[in-house]
């Protein structure tokens, strides 16, 4: 499957489904941006998600609002050194 055809099954699978989306580019690579509501687990109750279509491999990120970003900063800041040495070794 090509580039073109992923990207052309994503957006048909968003709009059978009713996920709000937008295209666009990254650069030279194309882009499709989700949002989704009503995410129980998520700060808010809402995600963002994107999917990078480069030449050779296509990339998939997921974003959280502020909030969620402060609660990270928050979990990161109460880490203990030993923390970090056992992330470190995973």
């Amino acid at each position: 499957m090509n580039q073109l055809e992923a990207k052309r099954r994503i957006i048909k699978y968003l709009k059978e489904h009713n996920i709000p989306y937008m295209e666009g580019l990254c650069g030279d690579a194309p882009q499709i941006t989700m949002l989704y509501r009503g995410c129980e687990n998520c700060p808010d109750k809402v995600l963002e998600s994107s999917i990078y279509f480069f030449s050779d491999c296509a990339e998939c990120r997921v974003y959280f609002n502020a909030d969620g970003a402060e609660w990270f900063e928050e979990a990161i800041a109460a880490m203990t050194f030993s923390d970090y040495l056992t992330i470190l070794t995973l």
